[in-house]
């Protein structure tokens, strides 16, 4: 049995609802879906994977520690840098052992020990280091 739809009631229906207005809608719809499952799922991943950056747990891995000593310097987080920066210097064949001596000296100085500072920014061959060590030594 067929349904008849009289032309008066499908010009209704073709001029109130238009199919590209409801597509738009649907792909919307599931775009937001999708996106709120992305972010859902990388909140999981930063939740699980947080450890890493624990100050407790001092990897192995100098170019790791060097890395995010200096993120730690970045956030403000002066102690957390200065034990990551320090287990990076452990290994005296590591390529970034200058900029790690570098940071470390600024991570010192944040937390106003200078001589510290001055320790590390003499064992530096970074060009800012040599200037900064001489602007702390005039003052």
């Amino acid at each position: 049995m067929a349904y008849k739809v009289s032309k008066k009631k499908l010009s209704l229906f073709t001029t109130n609802f238009s199919l590209t207005y409801f597509i738009l809608f649907i792909f919307l719809t599931v775009l937001m879906m999708f996106m709120d499952s992305r972010y859902d799922y990388l909140k999981q991943i930063r939740k699980d994977f947080s450890f890493i950056t624990s100050p407790l747990i001092i990897l192995t891995n100098d170019t790791l520690n060097y890395f995010l000593g200096v993120a730690h310097l970045a956030n403000k987080k002066h102690q957390n840098a200065i034990s990551f920066l320090e287990a990076s210097i452990d290994n005296p064949d590591f390529p970034l052992l200058n900029d790690a001596y570098y940071y470390l000296s600024l991570a010192y100085l944040k937390e106003g020990d200078i001589e510290l500072a001055k320790k590390y920014l003499s064992l530096s061959s970074v060009e800012q280091s040599k200037s900064l060590l001489s602007e702390l030594e005039n003052n």
